[in-house]
């Protein structure tokens, strides 16, 4: 079994203790755990049951959580999916248009509400699918005035089927809630010259201990990209 020391200075950090060899035949062996010197409930099974991976009371439902990550929320796991994607959205990659002579700039945003809605979930997958074939997928952006929360929202869609002559568009998630009213301008005026899904994450979300897809597209439009409006609330004019 494997045994671990305890790197001073950290906290719930450690680290392997390298391997011993015996001199006499060569043969790499690993040392023994010894139970007397561990604190872990691991070494206690059978006896206390399964390891309990986290001591919190989650007394919050599956639903109540996902419903907590949808359009909007402060706070969530979708603004934690990837440390890279947060700082690649605070910059923008300019590309030249030598037709036009128009200047792009393009901007990383990933998308809300996806891990809420079970059919969001389910284009994902397929999108993900695309993606793995090194296949692009077809993206628009659409106003949804209808929509209970906010009448500002402008869902995600991708087409992934035709059903005869009419095109199925398929909503995989939500603009975040500080980017509505740039992007929105940049729609009203005919700015938005390009959009990718960029990536489907599938990460896992302790809380509601299960995977879930997260997907971040990139937005390419003429002129450069205005800051985030921080205090955007829900049903403003924009």
């Amino acid at each position: 079994m494997w045994d671990f020391d305890h790197a001073s200075g950290m906290t719930a950090a450690a680290y392997a203790v390298r391997p011993e060899e015996k001199p006499a035949d060569g043969w790499v062996i690993m040392p023994r755990l010894v139970f007397s010197k561990v604190n872990c409930n691991c070494t206690k099974f059978p006896h206390l049951g399964n390891v309990i991976v986290s001591s919190r009371d989650d007394t919050e439902s599956v639903s109540q959580h996902l419903q907590n990550l949808d359009l909007g929320s402060d706070s969530n796991s979708e603004d934690e999916v990837s440390e890279f994607e947060e700082q690649e959205r605070s910059s923008e990659d300019s590309e030249d248009n030598d037709g036009d002579n128009v200047e792009l700039f393009t901007e990383t945003m990933n998308l809300k509400g996806s891990s809420y809605h079970s059919s969001f979930q389910t284009h994902l997958r397929q999108c993900k699918e695309v993606l793995m074939k090194k296949e692009a997928v077809t993206v628009r952006l659409h106003f949804e005035p209808t929509n209970r929360r906010d009448e500002n929202a402008i869902v995600v869609q991708v087409k992934l089927a035709q059903s005869g002559s009419e095109e199925l568009w398929n909503p995989i998630g939500y603009i975040p809630g500080p980017k509505v009213p740039k992007v929105t301008n940049a729609l009203r005026n005919n700015q938005v010259q390009q959009v990718t899904v960029k990536n489907v994450f599938y990460q896992y979300v302790p809380p509601i201990n299960d995977f879930r897809f997260f997907p971040s597209i990139a937005v390419s439009k003429m002129g450069r990209w205005p800051q985030n409006k921080k205090d955007y609330k829900y049903n403003e004019k924009i």
